[in-house]
């Protein structure tokens, strides 16, 4: 520039011409040798054609985008939004460069993840807190089966729920025998306890079937659902699935016998049933695990109904298979897929017989 002291005529002409630009950087250049200019460009903002130049140190808390830009819900002054509509932000808003209040403890939502008690958070199908979710996903198999035996202590919440009155229990037509859930002890069954945590057993199939039902559950028989034929295979039988980890062993927890591992009182006494009612509080053996982790007691203890049954006529006559809960013989006896604990259906006297349930997933 020739000198930064121009005339007034020249001024105006310099002040039309930067008013007419929207380039900041370009208007802040030219006002280091013209430095009347900002005050001339101001005092035109209002007028006609006029254009305000923007300050050139915005306030920082400006800079900040507005939480509509990128999804997130408006938590109000000094919360945090929680994105739950599926925004391009992905997830909470957390206000980055934020310097405002801190954020008290109580004022941040709980975000509650779905969670599978069996995996991680949004894995897949979830069980109840007291089942275990047995899968195999080639095999399309997927069920929720008791982590323990019924406790006596669960069977008498039950009969109180229900006054012992079987008409308020949902039972099959091949129960229409059974009129009574009352319980008699005698030598042989004791008396129930509302607070102990042993196995419920003397009971017969039907009042382990409106158990179950009572639960929201079933007994645990066929994999695609329902009854299975007491002589049916294996490959479709729930409670062998779960017994053996998806058909992966022999014994719940392997391959191999082991000695002590379950509640079985007289090992290697090849046919004495004899005082069969010793039994041990549920999950209280912790090698006696699986087949799936946190499974117990599917050898040895109570015996467990299943929905593998013959076909019956209402009289309870027909026979149904219990599993696992062998309190005597060779290791034989002890194997997952041992099935001679055929009994008559309205049979609660032997002495060994309780209950574990299966589901559907949730």
């Amino acid at each position: 520039m020739r000198n930064c002291a121009v005339g007034r005529k020249q001024m105006n002409q310099r002040r039309r011409f930067f008013s007419a630009c929207m380039g900041v950087t370009a208007l802040l250049a030219v006002c280091a040798c013209f430095p009347e200019i900002p005050a001339l460009v101001t005092e035109s903002a209002g007028g006609s054609g006029g254009t305000a130049v923007p300050d050139a140190t915005p306030d920082v808390s400006d800079a900040r985008p507005d939480s509509s830009d990128s999804g997130g819900a408006d938590g109000g002054d000094g919360e945090v939004g929680v994105d739950t509509g599926g925004s391009d932000s992905g997830g909470a808003d957390v206000g980055g460069t934020d310097t405002g209040p801190d954020v008290a403890p109580d004022a941040v939502p709980d975000v509650v993840p779905d969670v599978s008690p069996d995996g991680a958070a949004g894995s897949g199908p979830a069980c109840p807190d007291d089942m275990v979710h047995a899968e195999d996903l080639a095999l399309s198999v997927s069920f929720c089966v008791d982590r323990t035996e019924v406790t006596q202590a669960k069977y008498v919440e039950f009969l109180m729920a229900v006054n012992e009155d079987v008409a308020q229990t949902d039972q099959p037509p091949e129960c229409a025998f059974n009129e009574s859930l009352t319980y008699t002890p005698d030598g042989s069954c004791p008396s129930f306890s509302s607070s102990n945590n042993y196995p419920v057993f003397c009971v017969d199939w039907c009042d382990a079937y409106a158990y179950c039902a009572f639960r929201g559950k079933r007994l645990c028989g066929a994999l695609t659902g329902g009854t299975l034929a007491l002589d049916g295979p294996l490959t479709t039988d729930e409670w062998h699935f779960a017994c053996t980890g998806g058909f992966e062993t022999t014994y719940p927890y392997g391959d191999n016998a082991i000695v002590g591992a379950c509640h079985i009182p007289k090992e290697n006494t090849p046919t004495d049933s004899s005082d069969d009612n010793q039994k041990a509080p549920v999950g209280s053996y912790p090698d006696c695990e699986g087949g799936f982790p946190g499974i117990f007691d599917m050898q040895g203890n109570a015996a467990e109904w299943t929905d593998r049954c013959d076909p019956g006529d209402g009289t309870g006559t027909e026979m149904c298979m219990t599993r696992g809960g062998h309190t005597y013989g060779s290791a034989d006896y002890w194997k997952c897929s041992n099935l001679i604990g055929k009994v008559a259906r309205n049979d609660p006297s032997i002495r060994q017989n309780g209950i574990r349930c299966c589901g559907d997933t949730l």
